[in-house]
Order: structure tokens, then sequence, then C-alpha cells
């Protein structure tokens, strides 16, 4: 396609004789025989790369049709080159300060306006294409500034959470996040003590809690419409409203929000570990306990037991005194009561081994114990 070049003349014959040399030159020619003409064509066609304008004409002249197009934002990049047979310093000079980009005496040799034109036209490819590269390096710039200001977040909740000791703080940690970025979203942690589900925006309804729940063993970022569901082992965290019209900060909140995903999974995990650990000192403390009642009971018996015994010999000796038993009656006594009492000490002496028992057990659980702390 032949690039376009806007010849403003108002000589009709100097206007034909630059049409042609254009053409032989390759480009296609478009006239304008006044600047008003000029306006209304630039205003209509977009595709003209450049113009050569007469400085003298009658109804705008040269230089105030320069100052237009330079000062229009839409026409301001065109290259525009004088066409003139003014040629000294003062008109060169007004021509410069009118914003032309180029100055051709009349009458016009080929092989000049071959070179200028060319000259001008990749000038003004490079400059287009350098303007584009900048636009793209603004936007990257932004990108970058925008992803490291969400890393930076990312990281401030990191140090943030290694202070949390409930799952209702951890989830308020990360909507502070969430809610910077304009998410609504809903978690659910799967605890010791069952699914606990928070959402930023008051309370989680039935169907979230559930939808939460079954989705807990499908893949890592489970898509749908606007939402998105990111599954880890002990929990899920729903967003409501990722911006899927724009793609760059949808991908960009993906890997933002994986990174915080990463950072709660740990502190899930250590919370768990820590409520464990918890249930599991609870347990050794409520069954030491109960050995020690167990214990101090069982040589308590033993000791109200042998004082029985004791007690009973005596009284015994006593009333033979006044029974008037025989010898051979207070002897076959005697050993009734001689026997119960070894079984008595058989009976003590196994109850000492039930409370040996009990202290190994104790201190087993002592040991368990101060391992599962140390964990």
């Amino acid at each position: 396609m032949q690039e376009k070049i806007l010849i403003v003349e108002d000589d009709e014959d100097v206007l034909n004789m630059h049409e042609l040399l254009i053409s032989k030159l390759g480009y296609q020619s478009i006239p304008a025989s006044n600047g008003s003409s000029a306006l209304t064509t630039l205003d209509c066609d977009q595709e003209i790369r450049l113009i050569l304008c007469d400085i003298n004409m009658p109804d705008i002249n040269g230089y105030d049709l320069c100052k237009d197009i330079k000062s229009n934002e839409n026409l301001k990049d065109i290259p525009l080159v004088f066409v003139s047979a003014l040629t000294d310093i003062e008109e060169k000079i007004r021509g410069y300060e009118a914003g032309a980009d180029d100055y051709i005496e009349k009458p016009i040799e080929e092989n000049v306006l071959k070179y200028k034109i060319k000259s001008l036209l990749d000038s003004e490819k490079h400059l287009k294409d350098l303007n584009e590269q900048i636009v793209e390096s603004h936007k990257t710039t932004e990108q970058i500034m925008k992803y490291y200001g969400d890393l930076g977040q990312v990281l401030d909740f990191y140090n943030t959470i290694q202070k949390t000791h409930t799952f209702e703080y951890l989830s308020d940690t990360l909507f502070s996040v969430t809610d910077n970025f304009q998410l609504n979203c809903v978690i659910q942690f799967d605890t010791t003590d069952g699914l606990q589900t928070f959402s930023s925006t008051g309370t989680a309804t039935p169907l979230e809690s559930n939808l939460l729940e079954l989705s807990r063993n499908k893949e890592r970022f489970l898509d749908f419409g606007a939402r998105t569901i990111i599954n880890y082992s002990d929990f899920s965290l729903l967003i409501k409203n990722m911006p899927i019209t724009n793609q760059e900060r949808y991908g960009i909140l993906k890997d933002t929000l994986g990174a915080l995903c990463n950072a709660l999974a740990s502190r899930v995990d250590v919370l768990n570990k820590y409520a464990i650990s918890n249930k599991k000192d609870n347990i050794v403390s409520t069954v030491k306990l109960g050995l020690e009642k167990v214990r101090g009971a069982t040589e308590t018996l033993q000791e109200r037991n042998i004082e029985a015994i004791e007690t009973m010999m005596d009284d015994i000796e006593n009333a033979f005194i006044s029974l008037g038993l025989s010898d051979e009656q207070e002897n076959n006594i005697r050993h009734i009561i001689d026997l119960c009492r070894q079984r008595m000490v058989t009976a003590f002496e196994d109850g000492k081994e039930i409370v040996v028992s009990m202290s190994e057990i104790d201190r087993q659980l002592d040991q368990s114990f101060q391992i599962g702390k140390s964990t």
C-alpha cells in the first residue's frame, strides 16, 4: 500500500507538477488547493504520512497552517515540509518557529525531495515506534510496581500471622490484605475442633460453607465465572469477585493469592499441631491426676487395713481374759487370726506393687509429656 502525502499548493500548475513528482517517487499524492481544504482533508483521512506545504496562500498562509497542525494532538506528529521560493534565513526561522520539520526550495529537485521524504518518514516511524515502546514501558513499570506492592503486602502478612494463635484472628489478618485488593472472600479451615468458616463480608452462607467443604480435595485452583477457590489440605479460600475482564490484573492477583495461601498454609499447620499438642497435654494431665488419686487412695486403704488388724488383735487378746476359754480354744482363734494377718500382708505387698506400677506409668507419662512439648 502506497504511503499518502498531502500537497498543499494554491497554484494549480505547480500542484499538478508536484503530484506527478510524488507519484514518480512511489507515493500516493493527496492534493489541497488551500489551507482550509488541507485541514478538512487531514480531519477526514487518518493515513496521511507527510505534508508538503506552500507558504504564500490566500486564505491561510503556510506558517499559520503549520501552527494549526502542530497544535492539534492528533496531527502534530505528521512531518511537515515547507516548499517555497522564499529562501532567506528569516523565512526559514519563521518556518522553524511555526513547527515545520524541513524546508525545500522551489523549484524542487527530485533527488532532494526523495531524500528528505525518506528521511522524514523513517524518522516519523522511528519516533512512533519509540513512543509505543515508551507507552509499553510505562505499562510494564506500572505492572511491576503493582506486583511488588502486592508482594510487599504478602511479606507483611507473613510476618503478622506468626503472632496469630486463633483461626478467627488468622482470617481477619488475611481479609485485611484481600480488602486492599477489593476482593470479597470466604475461608474455611479444617481444624482439630471441626470446620471453621469465616467471611470478609459478614457471615458465610450455608451453600458457601458446603461448597468449600466439597471442593477441598479438588485441584489447587478451581475457577468458575468470576469466582475462584484455592484449595489446600487444611483450608479452602473462595474469592467471589475476581477481575476476569482485566486479564493482566487477574494473572497478577492469582500469583499474589497463591503466595498468600502458601504463607497461610504454614501457619494453619502450626495452629493445628499446637491444638493437637494441647489436647495431648490435657489428656496426660488428666490421666496423671487420676493415677495420683488412685495411688493415694490405695496407700490410705492399706494403712487403714493394717491398723484395723492390729487393733482387732489387741481387742481379742484382752477378751481372752474375760471369756474363760481353754488354751486349745484360744490357740485355735489365734491361728485363724494369724492366717488372716498373713493374707492381709500378702494383699498389702500386692498393693505396693500396684503403687510401683502406677509410679512407673506416671514417669512414662511425664517423659511423653516433655517429648510432646519439645516437638
